[in-house]
């Protein structure tokens, strides 16, 4: 693990004491396709490690409560891939993207939290619940549920998707102090 140890804990205490209060925010609906088209070429940048192009819109979507963007956004962060790092927030995305119970994120989130004090992991705990808030599945209308996978078998797995309506819109919900 890299030694970021102090560096994360100044930058824990400076981005702890600039918490903002709630701030406002306004629902638009965009079309289900083109919130698709815009993710996947998010993530063909991903795939083929364009990391700054992919950066942006992954961040973007990852406020808008898409789970897989918040994991590559929290991972990008930490490693300072197409970004500068920042541990502290890194981690804090990755802690919003457990929404979606999936096995390997808690590992790798448990695995990159475990040499923390106390006084970090609570920093981390406490500006993941206001991303929560802010960013979670709840706030952004994803829905978070059991279903069985895609490749056939009868494994089911937690999965959160962005909801769409009977016109195959999605909402989002957009924070204008952003």
């Amino acid at each position: 693990m890299k030694p970021v140890i102090y560096a994360f804990l100044s930058a824990t205490l400076a981005f702890s004491s600039s918490y903002a209060a709630a701030s406002s925010s306004d629902v638009i609906n965009i079309s289900g396709t083109e919130y698709e088209t815009e993710l996947h070429k998010a993530l063909h940048h991903v795939k083929v490690r364009e990391y700054a192009e992919a950066f942006p819109t992954l961040l973007k979507y990852a406020k808008y409560g898409d789970k897989y963007a918040q994991n590559i956004v929290g991972s990008y962060l930490i490693d300072g891939l197409g970004t500068d790092e920042n541990v502290f927030e890194g981690l804090v995305w990755l802690g919003v993207a457990l929404e979606q119970r999936e096995t390997k994120w808690k590992s790798n989130y448990e695995a990159l939290t475990a040499n923390l004090t106390a006084e970090q992991k609570k920093a981390v705990e406490q500006k993941t619940e206001e991303y929560k808030a802010k960013y979670g599945s709840q706030a952004q209308f994803v829905s978070c549920r059991m279903q069985q996978e895609r490749t056939g078998s009868n494994l089911r797995v937690h999965r959160c998707n962005k909801i769409t309506d009977t016109s195959g819109q999605v909402k989002v919900r957009v924070y204008k102090d952003e």
